[in-house]
């Protein structure tokens, strides 16, 4: 098990001693307007009243300390509601208010964040099921709760889509809302322990890689696309995962990120899943190369989302073997189609084929020479890290 997840685990297990008095807790969300797609200038170019990066990164880091201290306090008043000797977990907080209060650098957050963590680990059945219930309920309500307020609105269908689908539970047991619904379901028939041990670390995955979004999201509005981010590099860090060479996909930038030893080497703007059929986010490696190959599709001939048997080129694999997950070349897009907000329905009708005028299947698109490359850049095994 990773170190941050255990201490991310451990910190939300001693103050769920008491969970059944717990209620669902509320992490509150960054109000923006609602974003307009971004011209290809726009892309290529950051305005100079943009905030220092430096100056994000700090306030970024300065506001999770902040949450995680106010949402300690909180949860050591339930337990004291609840007869349980708050008094070590008193002193822990006094500590971290202090480090709050001196803090100066980005690190110095970042130190109080996991200072706040906790070395318990649960050790029983019910409590095991009890934390992975709150922190499946607590991933949900930050993903929708930051999806209301972060929005796209789409001109080409009048319709407004949160920037974070990819975090809902959707239909057909699309999105990783679904998926860690599915898991935590499957514990609970199967009460036991390491069950519930494994949906504790998935939903702490899952919040881990939202908390990424958000901050990519706020980084974005001072960084460009094709430039190194902070979220990338923290989201490395967590998947211990910055040596050699890492796909990072950001799926709000529908941007492609390939780094060496933590360095970015290549950026490419993409097309990733569309909003009823999202990209799967987490940590995977590239698993299979085909220079070109015929894709088939799961759905029936009736479906809204069948397509007939297609040739494509330059296709990696990623994700659970037989899922159809893929990076690959999409020659019936327009090439000024990739980039922000092309996951959502747009008006590219070039080539008469409708698939071009949404959001992929699942996969990561490419245009055909950028694919190409990827393809000879990398190899089996490579990381691959969507958020």
């Amino acid at each position: 098990m990773r170190s941050l997840m255990k201490q991310r685990v451990c910190e939300l297990f001693m103050l769920l001693a008491c969970v059944s008095l717990l209620s669902s807790c509320h992490v509150g969300s960054m109000s923006t307007p609602v974003k307009q797609p971004l011209s290809s200038q726009q892309h290529s170019q950051v305005a100079s009243s943009t905030p220092n990066p430096q100056d994000v990164a700090l306030q970024q880091a300065r506001t999770t300390a902040q949450k995680e201290v106010a949402q300690f306090r909180g949860l050591i008043q339930t337990m004291q509601q609840a007869g349980v000797d708050i008094s070590s977990y008193q002193q822990q907080y006094s500590t971290d208010q202090t480090m709050l209060r001196n803090a100066t650098l980005v690190a110095d957050f970042k130190n109080i964040t996991q200072q706040l963590q906790s070395q318990m680990v649960p050790s029983t059945g019910p409590l095991a099921k009890a934390l992975a219930e709150y922190l499946v309920q607590e991933f949900h309500q930050e993903a929708t709760d930051w999806g209301k307020s972060h929005q796209y609105h789409d001109a080409y269908d009048g319709r407004s889509y949160p920037y974070d689908f990819e975090y809902y539970a959707q239909p057909n047991d699309y999105g990783t809302g679904s998926v860690v619904n599915d898991d935590l379901q499957a514990a609970e028939n199967a009460d036991t322990l390491d069950q519930y041990q494994s949906v504790i670390n998935e939903a702490n995955d899952d919040m881990t890689l939202l908390h990424t979004m958000e901050e990519n999201a706020q980084e974005s509005q001072s960084v460009v696309w094709n430039q190194p981010h902070t979220s990338d590099q923290d989201v490395m860090q967590y998947y211990h995962a910055t040596s050699g060479l890492t796909i990072v996909v950001s799926n709000y930038d529908q941007a492609l990120r390939l780094y060496k030893d933590g360095k970015l080497i290549q950026a490419y703007q993409v097309v990733t899943g569309q909003f009823y059929r999202p990209t799967i986010l987490g940590e995977y490696q590239i698993n299979s190369q085909l220079a070109s190959t015929w894709f088939t599709t799961f759905e029936a001939p009736d479906s809204a989302f069948y397509f007939p048997p297609t040739l494509v080129y330059w296709a990696q694999g990623f994700g659970p073997q037989n899922m159809g997950y893929f990076i690959h070349a999409s020659p019936w897009r327009d090439n000024n189609h990739y980039g922000q907000n092309e996951e959502f329905p747009h008006d590219d009708s070039h080539t008469g084929n409708t698939e071009s005028r949404d959001g992929s299947h699942g996969c990561v698109n490419l245009p055909i020479p950028e694919a190409e490359t990827l393809f000879n850049e990398i190899s089996m095994g490579t990381n691959v890290i969507v958020y």
